[in-house]
């Protein structure tokens, strides 16, 4: 958690410097880019919570142990960005990922043996951010990009609704093609973001931010 606050605050910083100092380049001439692929989620850690009785004299012990995780998850996303302000991009993206609540219990205090559940999980985010490039390099752009964006989970076969938030902050690396017919389509070519990924709320027992990483790869076309 410590390593995605610190990676969010480094994109921050360089995003905010990237846009100030964009503003004053030019840019290519392609306005719009739709993009599709594959987004990978690490797990997100819910922690351990012990259940506890009281007893005589308010004295307390501990029955068992909880830990819960929202497993690593691989799904689909789709993305569409306008230039805004020359080389500076406004982009809102939708991804669905199947995932999985997963809860062990542990440290039973009438020794019964550890046991593990599962229970499917559907995920969607909606989410809007800015891209700035760093500087390109041939076909090669490096980018920085953050945002935040609406979360929804659906939960014990899709009869429970849990909605949240999402903030992510990271960066990544264009590889640019120019187009066979420019008057259609103005580029191709394949994209990759890194990203810090944090989520509030949804399924979590508590209203904590909790991040981890997250890896998209896609391909796009602009216009």
């Amino acid at each position: 958690m410590r390593a995605c606050v610190i990676a969010a605050g480094a994109t921050a910083c360089l995003l905010f410097f990237t846009v100030t100092t964009v503003i004053a380049q030019g840019g290519p001439h392609d306005r719009v880019e739709i993009a599709g692929g594959v987004r990978w989620m690490g797990p997100l850690d819910f922690g351990t919570v012990d259940a506890k009785e009281t007893t005589f004299g308010n004295s307390t012990r501990s029955l068992f142990s909880t830990t819960s995780q929202l497993d690593r998850s691989v799904g689909a996303t789709a993305t569409v960005s306008v230039r805004a302000i020359r080389a500076l991009r406004v982009e809102g993206s939708f991804s669905y990922s199947p995932t999985g609540l997963t809860v062990r219990v542990t440290n039973d205090v009438e020794k019964v043996p550890d046991t593990q559940a599962r229970a499917p999980v559907t995920q969607f985010l909606v989410e809007g951010g800015l891209l700035a490039p760093v500087g390109a390099r041939g076909r090669l752009t490096p980018f920085v990009t953050g945002g935040l964006g609406y979360l929804r989970q659906l939960n014990d076969g899709r009869t429970l609704v849990e909605t949240g938030r999402s903030f992510y902050a990271g960066g990544g690396l264009y590889y640019v093609r120019a187009a066979t017919h420019p008057r259609r389509v103005k580029a191709t070519g394949a994209r990759v973001d890194v990203r810090a990924a944090f989520l509030r709320d949804g399924v979590a027992p508590d209203s904590r931010m909790r991040g981890a990483p997250a890896v998209t790869a896609a391909f796009f076309a602009r216009f």
